[in-house]
């Protein structure tokens, strides 16, 4: 499951690998978040911003501030 999971991120038509953070603890990935990349328009500029599409933390790896560091 985690194969296809890292397949449609690195595959994947809408998002891709280098929008997914990770949290790496022993070789094994203890979280992630997915972001959406997007512009932000501001007094008739852009800017180019990352909108947070989601954040999964293993249970084993709980309450231990993962997702609170990712974001």
């Amino acid at each position: 499951m985690l194969a296809e999971v890292v397949e449609r991120y690195h595959d994947g038509p809408r998002f891709s690998w280098r929008d997914a953070w990770v949290v790496e603890r022993g070789g094994e990935i203890s979280a992630a978040a997915l972001v959406i990349p997007a512009s932000w328009w501001y007094r008739g500029q852009a800017y180019p911003i990352s909108a947070v599409a989601g954040v999964a933390v293993r249970p084993v790896d709980r309450r231990r501030r993962l997702a609170h560091d990712l974001m």
